[in-house]
């Protein structure tokens, strides 16, 4: 009987799997293959422990690394690029009110900046987008809407 190897977390083979997941996304988006160490560190220290399944947990990274790296793409053009790789169009950094108040990258602001070597103004360039002037998080920031944003 086979085992789908996306079902054993933690394993070397699952480390792997998602580790060429992450080249195919980046690849797909023209980013370049450096930026894959970034990603995959914040990934592999992040995974199962947001509430964030592995692979929208990737495409989050992603779209993380690439901004706070000045290598910026839109929601819309991530979106459309898990489309084309893998056949669905996977949420950026979402928020459910249901069940969260905040997005996971605020638990690990410390780690993101860390890894990235970024300073707080950097940081507070990506935040500042989700949110309102009263401090709370928007469902979708504004750029997200921005047509052909990259």
């Amino acid at each position: 009987m086979s085992v789908d190897i996306r079902l054993i977390p933690k394993s070397e083979e699952w480390f792997n799997f998602y580790s060429s997941l992450c080249d195919e996304l980046l690849s797909e988006l023209d980013l370049p293959a450096d930026l894959h160490g970034y990603v995959f560190d914040i990934w592999t220290e992040c995974v199962l422990r947001v509430g964030r399944a592995p692979l929208p947990l990737i495409v989050d990274c992603v779209y993380v690394v690439a901004k706070l790296t000045g290598r910026r793409k839109s929601i819309r053009v991530i979106k459309k690029a898990t489309d084309e790789v893998w056949g669905k169009r996977i949420d950026v950094l979402p928020l459910d009110r249901r069940k969260q108040k905040k997005r996971w990258v605020w638990e690990k602001k410390d780690l993101i900046q860390s890894s990235l070597d970024i300073d707080d103004e950097t940081w507070n360039e990506l935040v500042s987008e989700w949110h309102t002037d009263t401090g709370t998080e928007v469902i979708a920031p504004a750029t997200y809407y921005t047509e052909g944003a990259e």
